[in-house]
């Protein structure tokens, strides 16, 4: 389905199967409640949907995003796209300005070569096994909420039934905390980087990321089994002096379960 030239303040689908959807632009509306509305919406009802080069936009002005205050950003709480469907697919889509971005919830859905810029919750999540996150890049976090609110690059947790969360597969992407690492924006805000807190994970594999944040968290696993964390890059913002940050650390899950089975280089 060719949605060129096409605009839409919403984007859902339900019921259907075997449809790619190439193009059009997705523009959120002031919904004035600091609650998060996901402009686009791949229902669980679904499977095997690509959503290809379609743009998402948290307002009209959110190229802009830099001049909003943290009241615009609250009135603006629209997410780009949450895939539920199994086997399904955002691809080389953009978001801007936007709560968050892209999330693979669908067993086996995948987010590949997507990219956000401006974004005040988590630019990409993998919940979901057996989905992978590859190839997509995010720029300029932002801390329009409560200082505990905490903004992640990629979060990864269970959001299913499933006791874990099993082959997930994180390659090549890459976070830069703000496209000019030198400018003090009042908003800007530290990301946690790649992260599972929540565990338990196994068959994991994080390779080949590039992450760059004045967080401590660069790549954060707790309860992880049988992962492979390899030929990843960690950096420093210049205004994080703390030489042991951002680490790469592979942990206990919070009930105490320590983690095995990892492979890092």
């Amino acid at each position: 389905v060719d949605l060129s030239g096409c605009a839409f303040s919403g984007f859902s689908v339900r019921k259907s199967a075997n449809i790619e959807f190439v193009g059009g632009k997705v523009t959120g509306v002031d919904n004035g409640n600091d609650k998060n509305v996901n402009m686009g919406r791949v229902h669980a009802d679904c499977n095997q949907i690509k959503v290809r080069e379609m743009t998402f936009f948290g307002a009209a002005d959110a190229e802009d995003f830099k001049t909003w205050d943290r009241a615009k950003w609250r009135n603006r709480r629209n997410s780009a796209l949450l895939i539920q469907s199994p086997d399904s697919a955002a691809v080389d889509c953009i978001a801007v300005g936007v709560h968050s971005g892209f999330f693979a919830d669908g067993k086996g859905s995948h987010i590949e070569g997507c990219k956000v810029r401006g974004f005040s919750g988590d630019s990409l999540r993998a919940t979901a096994s057996e989905t992978r996150v590859s190839g997509c890049y995010s720029e300029c976090s932002v801390g329009a909420f409560a200082p505990e609110f905490h903004v992640d690059f990629l979060q990864m947790f269970n959001g299913s039934t499933d006791p874990e969360l099993n082959a997930v597969r994180i390659i090549g992407n890459t976070y830069k905390e703000w496209d000019d690492l030198y400018e003090l924006h009042p908003l800007r805000h530290s990301a946690q980087g790649v992260v599972a807190f929540d565990g338990p994970t196994r068959d994991l594999v994080i390779s080949e990321n590039h992450i760059t944040t004045g967080h401590y968290h660069g790549i954060t696993i707790s309860g992880g089994f049988d992962l492979e964390i390899t030929s990843n890059e960690c950096y420093a913002t210049p205004q994080q002096t703390d030489p042991r940050w951002p680490h790469i650390m592979v942990g206990p899950s919070k009930s105490g379960v320590a983690s095995s089975g990892v492979l890092t280089k």
